[in-house]
């Protein structure tokens, strides 16, 4: 998940949840350009909590564009607690509807003040409640926010093609009539015409009407099956795929913390602080208990071995977890991105290299203010430092998360892995480690024999291959792991192979 989970109301929060909206957007245009075609704006958030944003928000939406689209806002209530609007203009540039979309359930939010307000903007329109996805936690309402507003995006695009197939349908029945009636009066004909066109602003309640009809109406109703599937038959099945994918992703994440729960815990009961000295300790308990079996104290060694199991059952699992370790998002990375250029911008900073300059200039002249005793000067330079600082640091992050082309990267990282496994003539990563367990276990034999000048000679060997391990870690950290596209034909495959067997 995304750090919109846990959006609150400062001003950041604001800019990450319209950002997200717009970029989860342009990949469902790429995606399903039919689905999502027309104009779509997407405007600054509402705080809920500012009299004015809301009106001036919709004032936003009605005068600063023309003609047919669609408006989407974030509307913030309180306390982490995000809901949708979608407002829908005609081809006049009237407001044509107008829907909040909550996604909580059993919701404290209450609409009447909005919709007084929205009223003055929008007389003789109602601002109706819709329903999509719910959840009962509102820490998930921004993230459920922008998947509702899509939704509703997409349903809007289909009930434009359904509309315009009845327009059709409508046309083709007129057409028949007036043939079938051409004895009768001009006049009759353009009454009957002018009835068909609405005109003005149009209600919700007069859209609801219209719906309504159009579903009582077969030659209409069959048409407009036939208008609109493609778009929104393949966006419900991406969505559906989705939502397996991100249940499958939310249990493997379920798993990796409660197993690095279990791993913390046993880390602490062994006094052992880290992983790292974990396989410096079975290394250790490894020399010496080969030490002790060839000292031929074996009932010694047996009970070292079994707290060595211990170790290495604790390493196990540390790899098991390692496995499962969840990879940042797009979504982590465009956030914080969008966080990072926001506050680059709020501090006239144009680049990273600059701020890397301001951060070393601001050193320096703090430090020359302290050698000057102009203590009170520096220290309020040390504040600006640490705002520059803390901006570095999201800075790495950012950089850490940026996305790469591992692909390339691990085929070349691999392919030198391979080489410098052949050139020592070790066939894999497990006889690798084997090999470093037994040189470090006959360095330390021989430190214990006084011979260190031969010690000294293996720790240059061992230093190479510990070096070769570096590169396989390296190798196996960007290992492409399976991908939607993989887990979405691996999943269609087994599907087949049920339905072959008549297994439901």
């Amino acid at each position: 998940m995304s750090n919109l989970k846990t959006f609150a109301s400062s001003p950041k929060e604001f800019e990450y949840i319209q950002t997200a909206i717009l970029t989860k957007l342009e990949k469902a245009r790429q995606q399903f350009p039919e689905c999502f075609s027309g104009t779509i704006h997407v405007l600054p958030p509402v705080d809920n909590n500012k009299d004015s944003q809301w009106q001036e928000r919709l004032r936003q939406a009605k005068e600063d564009q023309i003609g047919e689209r669609v408006s989407l806002i974030p509307y913030y209530v309180q306390e982490s607690h995000w809901i949708g609007v979608i407002l829908k203009f005609n081809v006049s540039g009237q407001l044509e509807r107008a829907e909040f979309i909550d996604p909580i359930v059993n919701s404290q939010f209450d609409p009447s003040k909005s919709q007084k307000q929205f009223s003055n903007i929008f007389p003789g329109i109602t601002l109706r409640s819709r329903t999509l996805h719910k959840r009962d936690d509102p820490k998930q309402s921004a993230e459920l926010t922008i998947e509702n507003l899509l939704s509703a995006v997409q349903e809007a695009h289909s009930m434009d093609v359904k509309s315009s197939s009845m327009n059709n349908s409508r046309e083709q029945i007129f057409s028949d009539h007036n043939t079938s009636t051409s004895n009768r009066g001009t006049d009759e004909k353009r009454n009957f015409s002018a009835s068909a066109v609405p005109q003005g602003n149009i209600s919700e309640q007069r859209y609801e009407k219209y719906i309504s009809h159009s579903e009582s109406d077969s030659p209409v109703k069959v048409s407009s099956i036939k208008q609109q599937p493609i778009c929104q038959e393949q966006f419900l099945s991406k969505r559906s795929d989705a939502s397996i994918l991100k249940k499958h992703e939310q249990q493997q994440l379920e798993s990796y913390e409660i197993l690095k729960s279990q791993l913390e815990s046993s880390l602490a009961a062994h006094s052992i602080s880290s992983k790292e000295e974990l396989q410096t300790q079975i290394t250790e308990k490894h020399a010496f208990v080969q030490s002790l079996e060839n000292e031929g104290k074996h009932t010694i060694a047996q009970r070292r071995k079994a707290s060595l199991s211990e170790l290495e059952q604790l390493q196990s699992l540390a790899e098991k977890i390692k496995a499962l370790e969840p990879t940042p998002s797009d979504d982590e990375y465009l956030t914080l991105k969008a966080e990072l250029d926001s506050a680059l911008e709020a501090h006239d900073i144009s680049s990273e290299e600059e701020l890397q300059k301001q951060i070393i200039a601001k050193k320096e002249l703090i430090q020359s203010l302290q050698k000057e005793r102009k203590h009170n000067i520096a220290q309020k330079r040390k504040a600006s430092l640490s705002e520059l600082e803390q901006l570095q640091s999201l800075a790495e992050k950012v950089k850490a998360l940026e996305p790469k082309s591992s692909k390339d990267d691990y085929l070349a990282l691999k392919a030198q892995l391979d080489s410098a496994l052949a050139a020592h003539d070790i066939s894999n990563e497990e006889e690798l480690q084997k090999q470093i367990t037994e040189k470090k276990e006959l360095i330390q034999s021989f430190e214990k024999e006084g011979k260190h000048n031969i010690a000294q000679r293996r720790k240059a060997s061992l230093s190479e291959l510990e070096e070769v391990q570096s590169l396989a870690e390296k190798v196996k950290a960007l290992e492409p792991k399976s991908s939607k596209d993989d887990y979405l034909a691996l999943k269609a495959q087994l599907d087949s192979a049920l339905a072959a067997h008549d297994i439901s």
